[in-house]
């Protein structure tokens, strides 16, 4: 199949008319590389493999397909399955966006598949909270359904352009493609070979941190002996990536002038960035608080919630994976005190909205540069009003007793009854 990148895709609206909409991949990848990565989910491989087929059949025939043939021994060879699996596979996308299938009686293990507008308004989907809006508008109740989406979500490679999206969405995507970078440059650079990918980074070892440069020791040494696991090889990624993206930088700064230094630039030498350093470093010593109770993370829910409502931020809807692992991440490296106090500064921050839409966001809260700096607020900030300096003066760190909330044996009960409060 020819490697289509871009194409003017067809779907059904609700009312049995047709429409249209041009869809790419991220960052101009090509699809094809995205079936051999290995842990991501045969439910996203053979979403990406759909949506590749209507533009292909798209682009093919001139017109936007709202409607195309696939067959269960052409999605076995992209997922690296069985057909039984992938016919099994495609009956659980289509449960989960209610697509039209049609079988196809002359050809054994084909359909007509039917595109909808249930799909296109997934494919705009670029945050936890969007996504929560988006289970919810479609009532899908089922877990496992849940975790299928979610692994889409996270792990496909086409998106709609963004003359489709509101400002809001078109935010949301900038943030989506900033927490996924590493898994796009795995996809663009599929077919290359760990032994390459080391190579480049020894050509630039003076850009790595001390931290770095031991990681990269220690993925040479395993890849030595044979394949990398899936931790050091995610690790081996983000050292490609970092120094894909300084070197390029680099280069752009060459085109720009004949008198630029060629020196390479070391981004780690500034003094604000060496001071967040040795402050992270210190701070990492600390001895953490035991892990959090499930009761915990909705308490933080409502606190960033209670502060939302008179500030510059968006409300948390859901309690994701995604982000319960990334508050077990800052309380594992700082402490759980110290969680709460950097959540209970955002208020006597100084809000630019030239600069950012919010405040303040979660993503962004859980930047270790932007959690050192709320962690050691001392003061508002003075371009603050009179009553908010005070009210800094006066606060206090201890965590808020919301009275209504239970104690929860798992974190899925305590989902529950986050969903509960809701109907």
């Amino acid at each position: 199949m020819k490697k289509i990148k871009s194409a003017y895709i067809g779907y059904e609206l609700p009312d049995g008319t047709t429409s249209g909409i041009r869809v790419k991949t991220f960052k101009n990848i090509s699809s094809d590389n995205s079936y051999s990565i290995d842990y991501v989910r045969n439910s996203a491989k053979a979403f990406n493999f759909i949506i590749g087929r209507f533009a292909y059949w798209s682009q093919r025939k001139n017109s936007a397909q709202s409607s195309v043939i696939v067959v269960d021994k052409d999605l076995s060879k992209y997922i690296q399955n069985s057909r039984s699996n992938a016919a099994y596979v495609l009956l659980k996308l289509r449960d989960l966006f209610n697509l039209e299938f049609t079988r196809q009686k002359s050809r054994g293990g084909a359909r007509t598949i039917t595109l909808n507008k249930q799909v296109i308004d997934f494919m705009k989907v670029y945050s936890e909270d969007a996504l929560t809006d988006y289970i919810d508008k479609y009532e899908i109740k089922d877990s496992n359904m849940i975790y299928i989406l979610e692994q889409i979500y996270k792990y496909r490679i086409w998106e709609v352009t963004d003359s489709q999206l509101t400002f809001d969405e078109k935010m949301d995507k900038a943030g989506f493609i900033y927490d996924n970078q590493n898994y796009h440059h795995y996809v663009a650079t599929s077919n290359k070979r760990n032994s390459a990918r080391i190579q480049v980074i020894e050509k630039h070892q003076d850009k790595l941190s001390e931290v770095q440069q031991s990681q990269l020791k220690r993925i040479k040494e395993e890849s030595s002996k044979g394949r990398l696991v899936h931790y050091l090889f995610t690790l081996l990624i983000k050292l490609e990536q970092k120094i894909t993206f300084l070197t390029r930088k680099k280069d752009d700064q060459q085109n720009k002038t004949e008198e630029q230094s060629n020196s390479p630039i070391d981004r780690n030498r500034t003094e604000g960035e060496i001071k967040t350093t040795e402050t992270t470093s210190a701070v990492t010593q600390k001895i953490p608080e035991d892990k959090l109770s499930p009761r915990d993370y909705v308490l933080f829910m409502y606190t960033w919630n209670d502060i939302a409502e008179d500030n510059s931020m968006p409300k948390l809807k859901a309690l994701t994976e995604q982000r319960i692992n990334s508050i077990d991440k800052l309380v594992k490296i700082y402490s759980k005190g110290e969680l709460f106090k950097a959540l209970k500064n955002i208020p006597h921050l100084y809000h630019d909205s030239s600069v950012y839409q919010y405040k303040m966001n979660f993503k962004r809260f859980t930047r270790d540069e932007t959690f050192v700096k709320l962690m050691e607020l001392t003061s508002s900030d003075t371009r603050n009003t009179e009553e908010s300096n005070i009210s800094f003066l006066n606060r206090f760190f201890s965590n808020i007793a919301h009275k209504d909330i239970p104690s929860f044996e798992t974190i899925t009960e305590a989902k529950q009854w986050l969903r509960a409060q809701k109907a």
